[in-house]
């Protein structure tokens, strides 16, 4: 347990009535009686004196100065001392707002790490402390201080504290999901659900997934097609539009996922209960069923409010390795219409995403967390599998809205020319991925009707399959359903525009958030590993002539080396950590040879 400053500062024990030593507890959390002493003795002497006064302002002055420099010593040796000392003998985070002087410094560091000083004083309080340290005068020096007086934990997420996004539920937001889950509204949909229980349902995700957003289905027809089925999840049935939930969600705009932690769009009550597809439990879905052409391409497809019931919850590993060894008829289906559809999008110019990387942190508020990776990339059977069948279905929604006319969040991608002469595209491989990637133009999102897609592929594409983690998918299905009831849409164009467009702010905040911290831990484990240790790295492009950026394979992360070997774009290499520094953003690789 940490204890209270003491803030005499006096290593040796405080002289005064106090009589305590500097790291002892004290429980009224108030200065050392001295300094009060020195500030009243000198004060009344000088009134008491008669003097000129001016020249009593002056030595007043001069009086108050040298006790505000005392009393600076007073806590600059006090945020020395903690920085020394190992966490379990750390001051409580209290101490450190015992008295004004205190806490008015300890917030002062806390803006400037945050770099939401909007008062020079308070600025100015925080530099000179650093000063005092032989510091240099920055935002991450204070957030090093911080850390050191215990203020903030050693792995503290610096970005998502001077973020935007909430990570709390208020009390009135949770009790309305209390109250949903045990009297929930009327399902007006209920009696057009088709009951599709009978039905073999897949869901894969991460092993510690708990928003469980799309399931998979498949069978084999008369004529010897196959038949495709994506359940979606429906919480629209759960929460009506201009719900209090509702709203919150459209503020959030999008789940947030960190290695330490998920902020989820919804209170998590909901969001892994009801609204999720459990293993084993009848769920409201809005299924997408799809039957395929021979080369991959839609022949036909339909969507329905259904009721379903997950039979198999699955890990992209289990997942994988069942469809290696085709032991599930079913699944087995799905993999051969998404390899098909693989192929047909490559046909249309598809690019390969980037492989996604998940990471994984326990105990995150220690000094030595757990950290764990994986990469996951379409080379993983399980993984091209699921996001064949999303993108499938964001196709299939597409078309439905546009037969419809239906004002819905359709995204278009334009691509852009690679010059020829670029030296990325002489290989096959990620090398040739990446500058493919990077050919691609910005997403864009017209409401009215489907435009082209270049990196997927495809004609026309809404984000449909996500409704419980993204505040875009979830309002295209309250479009979708009111006009598969053919009821009028309940939102306008001006609406969906501005809601949109706030989402996609929010979503872009969280992305660049997930980006950053993952990136840290990624920082931190390769700080970690033993000096020397081999990394296998792929070449993806040059900057300059011995200048590239490779991927490492094992940890998923893009850095810049020195290539002195005659390596091309697509090439293997071996390189070795020389240096990372996580809060600075630092790593250093070496080619080895």
């Amino acid at each position: 347990m940490g204890r209270a400053l003491c803030n005499r500062g006096n290593l040796n024990g405080c002289q005064s009535s106090c009589k305590g030593p500097f790291w002892n507890h004290n429980p009224r959390g108030v200065l050392c009686c001295s300094l009060f002493t020195l500030i009243k003795s000198s004060i009344l002497s000088l009134q008491s004196k008669g003097e000129n006064t001016y020249v009593n302002e002056l030595r007043e002055r001069h009086a108050l100065d040298e006790v505000a420099r005392r009393q600076l010593d007073v806590y600059v040796n006090a945020v020395r001392k903690s920085m020394s000392s190992p966490s379990e003998l750390k001051p409580a985070k209290s101490g450190w707002h015992s008295d004004e002087f205190f806490s008015k410094r300890t917030d002062a560091l806390k803006a400037l790490s945050l770099e939401s000083c909007f008062e020079n004083e308070q600025k100015k309080l925080a530099l000179q402390v650093l000063a005092s340290l032989g510091m240099s005068k920055t935002p991450t020096s204070a957030v090093d201080v911080l850390i050191g007086m215990g203020i903030f934990p050693a792995h503290v997420n610096v970005e998502l504290l001077k973020s935007r996004i909430r990570i709390d539920f208020s009390n009135e937001l949770l009790a309305a999901a209390e109250l949903i889950r045990n009297e929930p509204f009327p399902d007006i949909d209920l009696d057009r659900r088709e009951d599709l229980t009978s039905l073999n349902v897949y869901t894969i995700d991460s092993d510690d997934t708990k928003e469980i957003d799309d399931g998979l289905s498949a069978s084999l027809l008369p004529d010897g097609r196959i038949k495709l089925w994506v359940h979606v999840a429906d919480p629209t049935r759960w929460i009506n539009p201009e719900h209090l939930l509702e709203k919150e969600a459209r503020q959030r705009g999008t789940s947030v996922y960190l290695p330490t932690q998920t902020i989820p769009m919804f209170p998590m009550g909901l969001a892994a209960d009801c609204m999720s597809l459990k293993q084993g439990h009848n769920c409201a879905a809005i299924t997408i069923s799809v039957v395929l052409k021979e080369d991959g391409s839609i022949e036909e497809s339909q969507i329905t409010c259904s009721t379903i019931r997950p039979t198999h919850k699955l890990s992209y590993y289990d997942a994988h390795s069942l469809i290696l060894r085709k032991d599930e008829t079913d699944l087995n289906m799905l993999s051969y219409a998404a390899t098909l559809r693989h192929k047909w999008r490559k046909s249309k110019g598809a690019v390969e995403p980037s492989p996604t990387t998940r990471v994984k942190v326990s105990d995150a508020e220690s000094i030595d967390p757990c950290i764990e990776i994986e990469v996951f990339d379409h080379t993983n059977l399980a993984v091209q599998l699921v996001s064949e069948m999303m993108i499938l279905c964001g196709e299939a929604v597409s078309m439905f809205g546009d037969q419809q006319r239906l004002l819905l969040p359709y995204r278009g991608q334009i691509p852009r020319d690679l010059p020829s002469h670029s030296r990325d595209i002489t290989a096959e491989g990620a090398g040739k991925d990446m500058a493919l990637r990077r050919t691609t133009g910005p997403v864009g999102i017209n409401l009215s009707k489907p435009v082209g897609h270049s990196s997927l592929g495809l004609s026309g594409y809404v984000q449909f399959t996500s409704p419980i983690r993204r505040y875009t998918d979830f309002i295209a299905h309250y479009q979708v359903k009111a006009a598969l009831r053919g009821d009028k849409p309940f939102f306008a164009h001006g609406y969906l525009e501005a809601a949109i467009g706030w989402a996609n702010l929010r979503s872009r905040e969280a992305k660049r958030l997930e980006g950053i911290s993952n990136r840290y831990w990624i920082l931190e484990y390769l700080r970690r590993q033993p000096k020397d240790t081999i990394f296998q790295a792929v070449v993806m492009r040059f900057v300059k002539d011995h200048e590239a950026f490779i991927l490492l394979k094992e940890v998923g992360l893009e850095a810049l080396v020195t290539i002195h070997s005659k390596a091309s774009a697509g090439d293997k290499v071996k390189v070795i950590v020389k240096d990372a520094h996580p809060r600075k953003d630092l790593l250093l690789l070496k080619e080895i040879l």
